[in-house]
């Protein structure tokens, strides 16, 4: 998977929530994360993931559904304990009260983020 934006030296936060076809949701963290991008720096126009270094070596779709990303690129990565990348958390999930943690920081400093959503249909899961 990558991720392809113009914003040099910015950081990525990458949230993602997929329905199955039984309305089961999921959410994760995927950057930054130890699972699939321990670094959230953007240094190049597109970014490939996972990473080099990241526990993961592809990333996979489980189910048939939809998945959802949306992208918040920051001028400065966020110091929330949730988004260290770590051994124990892997993959983050996001809740309720992440979010609301998340949001609370986005509305106090409006002007230095920006963000990118994006959706598919996963059609075919992988075995």
């Amino acid at each position: 998977m990558h991720v392809e934006l113009n914003c040099n030296q910015k950081h990525l936060l990458l949230l993602n929530r997929g329905i199955d076809n039984k309305d089961v949701v999921t959410n994760y963290v995927v950057c930054p994360s130890q699972a699939f991008a321990p670094d959230n720096r953007l240094t190049q126009k597109k970014m490939l993931m996972p990473q080099s270094g990241a526990m993961c070596e592809e990333i996979t779709f489980d189910t048939v559904g939809q998945e959802e990303f949306l992208a918040i690129v920051l001028e400065d990565s966020l110091d929330f304990p949730w988004l260290t990348p770590n051994q124990e958390e892997p993959v983050p999930i996001w809740n309720p009260e992440r979010l609301k943690e998340l949001w609370a920081r986005l509305a106090g400093d409006s002007n230095n983020w920006q963000a990118f959503y994006r959706s598919f249909q996963v059609v075919k899961a992988s075995a």
